[in-house]
């Protein structure tokens, strides 16, 4: 901060406090963040200090390609624009991520079962009560939904219940 007595530029410390939107779902032990990773890494580490480090917390236990499997078969999936297959290997000469845009994003869901264990990421176009969501999902359980706020509350009702309640 400057003084303009002294015509020196202090230092001054301040407190930032950041409003972060989160839920905790204790029925399902689950909890979810409306930000990004560093919006989620901050409340993971406040509940750690709350509980005195005895916070533990794991991905989702299913696969991107599972996960899609359900959202064709609840006929909500409208199509896939963009799949990431991760250690992808061609010809013993290259192994990586590959990022790939569908040729045809409207692709049967069957079509993509052969590379279930390699999808690391994908985008999707999802149809919740008539309306469009965009979903970006990867393999540590973290979603960017593109849309309103009811539709990011739909879609997160929707996959605990469908992921959480073996629904």
């Amino acid at each position: 901060m400057w003084n303009p007595e002294t015509s020196v530029l202090e230092k001054k410390s301040y407190t930032q406090v950041k409003e972060i939107n989160f839920r905790i779902d204790l029925l399902h032990s689950s909890f979810i963040v409306e930000g990004g990773v560093k919006d989620m890494n901050t409340v993971k580490q406040s509940l750690r200090q709350i509980a005195y480090n005895e916070f533990t917390y794991a991905p989702l236990d299913t696969t991107l390609y599972s996960l899609l499997v359900k959202f064709s078969f609840d006929a909500i999936l409208e199509s896939i624009e963009e799949v990431v297959l991760t250690d992808y290997r061609t010809e013993k000469l290259f192994v990586g991520n590959y990022s790939a845009k569908l040729v045809d994003p409207f692709v049967k869901i069957d079509s993509l079962a052969n590379y279930e264990k390699l999808i690391g990421r994908f985008k999707a176009v999802l149809s919740l009560s008539g309306r469009r969501v965009v979903i970006i999902a990867n393999t540590k359980s973290n979603f960017i939904v593109i849309g309103s706020e009811n539709d990011r509350l739909e879609l997160m009702e929707y996959l605990t219940n469908k992921l959480l309640s073996n629904g």
